[in-house]
């Protein structure tokens, strides 16, 4: 009769191991679905400096915001595509110094104007 009870013991704690394995693994993907909601949230993406992207002390310029400069030409727009590139389309007025060419041609803009840099 003991060696029953003793079985019947050891059945029932190793019919809870799946159980717990099963509920751990649930918190651990409940708990990446959380990260990755914080993570992209729009809190996390309004323009504030961000690890992963280059440069984060670059101020980053919505498309709206570049559409208002462009309208009100409070602005130079600078393309740093190939010259092809540019010549198959662009923003009107915008300068193309293609991107290999920066440091060497860096002088030919006006430090105390906003530059809104693109590049597609």
């Amino acid at each position: 009769m003991k060696k029953r009870r003793k079985a019947s013991k050891a059945a029932g704690r190793n019919n809870l191991i799946p159980i717990i394995l099963i509920g751990a693994g649930a918190l651990l993907i409940l708990a990446m679905l959380v990260w990755q909601a914080i993570s992209n949230s729009p809190a996390n993406t309004s323009g504030s400096p961000q690890s992963d992207l280059p440069y984060p002390e670059v101020e980053r310029v919505t498309i709206a915001d570049a559409r208002t400069a462009l309208d009100q030409q409070s602005a130079v727009f600078l393309d740093v595509r190939d010259t092809g590139s540019f010549d198959a389309g662009h923003i009107p007025g915008a300068i193309n110094i293609p991107l290999e060419q920066i440091e060497s041609r860096i002088g030919e803009l006006d430090a105390s104007q906003r530059i809104i840099t693109y590049c597609t």
